[in-house]
């Protein structure tokens, strides 16, 4: 009875710990989506005269103070270096930079910490030179397009 009562729980928590990890997953996906959204309303108030220049600031879903913008084919450890986080981020092998052309990778951090990001594919939206080497205060977070459709950071 015992052997069997002990696989029983064995079973339970198991499942507990399995659902655990799937919402986290979920949740990280919806965080994800919503941030891309975000995105994509700064750009597009930009494009349709709302705005004087793209203004990642306005991304207040989350506390942020640097944000990182990485080019297509952008290595993790060179990611990991320029970010400098802490310890090693571990998500950066699951961004999809290595291998997106046409996207872009930014990365939101809080005190050296990433606390979100997002693969950008935007077709339209040039960001394919990156804008890693310091990142982008929350202030100073702001770009145009050149004449050729490239983002141009502003700063102020």
């Amino acid at each position: 009875m015992d052997k069997r009562r002990s696989v029983v729980y064995l079973i339970f928590i198991a499942f507990a710990v399995a659902m655990i990890l799937i919402l986290s997953y979920s949740r990280k996906e919806t965080q994800k989506q919503l941030l891309y959204n975000e995105i994509s309303e700064v750009i597009s108030s930009y494009k349709t005269g709302r705005t004087q220049y793209i203004d990642f600031s306005a991304i207040t879903t989350f506390s942020w103070d640097r944000m990182y913008i990485f080019a297509p084919y952008s290595g993790c450890e060179r990611i990991d270096k320029a970010v400098g986080t802490i310890t090693f981020w571990f998500d950066c092998q699951f961004t999809g930079i290595e291998m997106g052309k046409n996207s872009s990778l930014f990365i939101f951090t809080q005190k050296r910490k990433v606390v979100r990001y997002v693969l950008y594919e935007g077709y339209l939206d040039d960001f394919s030179r990156g804008f890693e080497q310091e990142g982008f205060k929350f202030q100073e977070a702001h770009f145009i397009t050149d004449k050729i459709g490239r983002m141009v950071w502003v700063g102020h």
